[in-house]
This record gives C-alpha cells, sequence and structure tokens, in this order.
C-alpha cells in the first residue's frame, strides 16, 4: 500500500530551479573575502568583510519602507557606550501608539568581524517579514577588547531595552526576544541565561525574554560543562 502510494506521487517539482534560490543568486553580493590573507592586520581584515556583508544593505532599506535609526547609549553602570540600529516595521509609522514585539539582535563574526552595518539587510527582512522591531546591538570586537568584554556589552544591551527608554516607546516590554547568528548566539545564549538567573529568579515562569539562535542551534538535554 505504502509503495503504491509513493509512486503515485509527482516529485518533478523538487528537480527544478526555486524561484527563491534564482532570486538569491541574482542579488547575493560577492562575498570579497579572497582578498584576505594569513597575517593580515586584524583591523584590516574586519574591514574588509564587513564591506562585503553591508553591500546589500541601502538597496534592501529603500526596497522595504523601513524607519531606521541608528543611535548610541551610554551604560550607566559601566560607563561603556554602545551603538544601535533600530528597525521599525511600516506599521510602526502608520500607527504611532501600537506597541510591538522586540528582537534585540547581535550579529556574527568569531567575536573579531562584524558590525551592526554588516547585518542590516537580514535586520530588515525580519521586521518587515514578521512585522516587529528590530534593535541590533553593536558589541567590542576581540583584536581591542578580551572576553568577556563582548558578553558584558550585551549584558548591558538587554539593561538599555528593559529600562524603557525613549527610543522604544513603541516596544511591547512583555514580548522581548534575545537572538543571534554565530557568535551573536552565544551572546544571545549567555544573555538570556543570566536573565534568567539575576533578573527573575523570584518568578522565572514570568520572564518576558524570549531565546532565538540563529545558528547554532543549541541542545535543550546538553548538561553545561564546569
Amino acid at each position: 500500500m505504502h509503495n503504491s502510494l509513493f509512486n503515485s506521487m509527482d516529485f518533478t517539482e523538487l528537480g527544478k530551479v526555486s524561484d527563491e534560490w534564482t532570486d538569491f543568486v541574482r542579488n547575493a553580493p560577492a562575498l570579497g573575502h579572497s582578498k584576505l590573507v594569513p597575517g593580515m592586520d586584524p583591523v584590516a581584515a574586519r574591514a574588509l568583510v564587513e564591506s562585503s556583508r553591508a553591500r546589500p544593505s541601502d538597496a534592501d532599506l529603500s526596497a522595504k519602507g523601513l524607519n531606521v535609526r541608528t543611535f548610541t547609549w551610554t551604560d550607566p553602570t559601566t560607563t561603556q557606550k554602545l551603538q544601535f540600529r533600530l528597525f521599525m516595521p511600516p506599521e510602526a509609522a502608520a500607527n504611532p501608539t501600537q506597541v510591538f514585539p522586540l528582537y534585540l539582535y547581535f550579529h556574527g563574526g568569531g567575536f573579531l568581524f562584524g558590525s551592526i552595518d554588516s547585518d542590516t539587510a537580514d535586520c530588515a527582512r525580519i521586521s518587515t517579514s514578521s512585522s516587529i522591531m528590530v534593535l541590533s546591538a553593536n558589541y567590542r570586537h576581540t583584536d581591542t577588547h578580551t572576553f568577556p568584554s563582548q558578553h558584558d556589552d550585551a549584558w548591558s544591551a538587554l539593561q538599555f531595552v528593559l529600562s524603557s527608554p525613549p527610543e522604544l516607546t513603541q516596544v511591547d516590554p512583555t514580548r522581548i526576544l534575545v537572538a543571534g547568528a554565530s557568535a551573536g548566539a552565544n551572546l544571545a545564549l549567555v544573555t538570556a541565561l543570566r536573565a534568567g538567573a539575576e533578573v527573575w529568579s523570584f518568578s522565572p515562569l514570568s520572564s518576558p525574554i524570549r531565546l532565538s539562535s540563529l545558528n547554532p542551534r543549541p541542545d535543550p538535554n546538553t548538561q553545561p560543562g564546569r
């Protein structure tokens, strides 16, 4: 019975190139990483990689009609300055009293590469496709600041969000998603764990924080190392 059902199914569509892939190949920028050489100065290498990652951003933003704001905030506890880029979906401007979930995003890049410019196109797509606010937070890199500076900056970014700043008046404080890619996913994981341990230890179930790790995927069954 199963064989006859399988034989009657039409899989010919799976052998064709999808429109989504064709669009990606047409519009994806050149990587530009071939110019990286062993022993290259870390600052120069980072600038090279970031320039290749940032190319699609301007065209993507203009096509999606997003309201984008870039600003700097100083952590009152550490006096460390952090740079943010806020992506507001078109619905936010049309409905100034409406509040939206917030997607707090940390870029990837091995704690060396990346910036709020490098992942602008991705943040724009997330904001428009899901009708949410996306806040991309920059953090210090390892060529100038060693561990745990990056994790401290990520924690400060979450504190900024939770402080109800005037820049985030249209954010729903009960719906916050901490997210990241690669090294940024590490920052998101550590920040979310720290938030659960330090901020809402009296009632973990009431925490507004949710976690999204784009890469790598966390294993909920893994025991923490010691």
